[in-house]
């Protein structure tokens, strides 16, 4: 019995010496966690010195994302790993600060209208010394006492970086933007818009672009979107359509500059689009696709093999207001069955975007 007795107060002991472990360690490994979670958080820096002549003291905050409630996902650290990106205040709430925060005092401030179209966050592949992206389109409104927008500026760009380091570039880029043009007006001229009208500003940028307005599109070689969207084409002549399947052009002959009198093949990842008796073609993969207009947006059709949902993204695009432009670049996910895709093209840098699965009609 006596041995009984010494070996439960041990077990006691035992126990209290665990549970005194436990309430230890618990908050720690709490704090751990927590500290984890903020990891993955985008936060705007706000700069320390004040913009001079600012002409806005206040910020209202537009969004038209296509997916508010997504910011993509980065590689925080090899203790962390891959993660999606949090925030620890709203967009919102952290523009706002942005703008108090740096605004000079002035009697006649106005108020700034931030729109933000697009931010998405890609840690990129699993190699170590490759690049992480973010997708960043936000337009600029100076607004008015009656509830009037003008268009200010609009920056559409594509941000490659070291992957730990993409979302101070992306706040960066952010906070730069929106001061740099705190100290700007909008132009005399300028259209009055209403909130609508600023939700629907696609369709006013797409009312500024060749490639949307005008009727015949002349015949050539385009070699990047920002030549198909002024209708300039690189190569107006010798150019001679070989193999078609359907829609799809596969062979594409071109004169050689080095090689005068004589022919080489045009492949689809050397140009943009090319465009036969005014109809346009997309370049894609290894053919070019037949695109078409409808609902005032250009399309296309490709067949692939997917397995899920993908996303877009437009590259080296820097601000430039109405008639920014650049290249293309597409994630597609791939495997499964074969299905008939529309890819819409983005009216500012000509970025593919994923569509939903069709019945090839066009």
């Amino acid at each position: 019995m006596l041995l009984l007795f010494f070996y439960s107060v041990f077990l006691c002991e035992i126990m209290n010496v665990m549970k005194r472990v436990l309430f230890a360690v618990l908050p720690v490994l709490l704090s751990l966690q927590l500290y984890a979670q903020k990891k993955s958080d985008f936060n705007i820096v706000i700069p320390e010195s004040k913009v001079e002549n600012s002409k806005y003291n206040a910020l209202q905050y537009i969004e038209s994302r296509p997916d508010s409630y997504s910011l993509g996902i980065v590689y925080v650290n090899a203790w962390n790993g891959i993660q999606e990106v949090t925030l620890s205040a709203s967009l919102e709430s952290q523009l706002e600060s942005l703008i108090k925060s740096v605004a000079s005092s002035a009697d006649d401030a106005k108020t700034m209208a931030v729109q933000m179209r697009a931010l998405f966050f890609d840690f990129g592949k699993k190699g170590k010394d490759d690049k992480a992206i973010c997708s960043l389109r936000m337009s600029l409104y100076e607004k008015d006492e009656n509830n009037s927008y003008y268009f200010l500026n609009t920056i559409d760009t594509v941000l490659t970086t070291e992957k730990k380091e993409i979302r101070q570039a992306a706040s960066d880029m952010i906070t730069s933007f929106i001061t740099d043009n705190m100290v700007a007006l909008t132009q005399e001229d300028e259209k009055a818009l209403t909130m609508d009208e600023v939700m629907d500003i696609d369709f006013y940028e797409k009312n500024s672009i060749p490639f949307y307005t005008q009727d015949l599109i002349p015949d050539g070689v385009y070699k990047t979107y920002r030549s198909l969207m002024s209708l300039n084409p690189d190569i107006a002549s010798g150019i001679t359509i070989g193999k078609q399947d359907g829609d799809d052009i596969k062979d594409v002959k071109i004169p050689d500059e080095k090689k005068p009198g004589k022919t080489k093949t045009l492949k689809a990842k050397e140009a943009y689009a090319i465009v036969v008796d005014g109809v346009p073609y997309i370049g894609f993969d290894n053919d070019f696709h037949k695109a078409y207009k409808q609902d005032d947006d250009w399309r296309f059709v490709i067949t692939q093999k997917v397995a899920g949902s993908g996303f877009s993204l437009g590259v080296g695009v820097g601000v430039g207001g109405r008639n920014a432009s650049g290249g293309v670049g597409l994630g597609i996910p791939i495997g499964g069955k074969k299905e008939n895709i529309e890819i819409f093209i983005d009216q500012l840098n000509g970025a593919f975007i994923w569509g939903e699965a069709i019945k090839k009609e066009k």
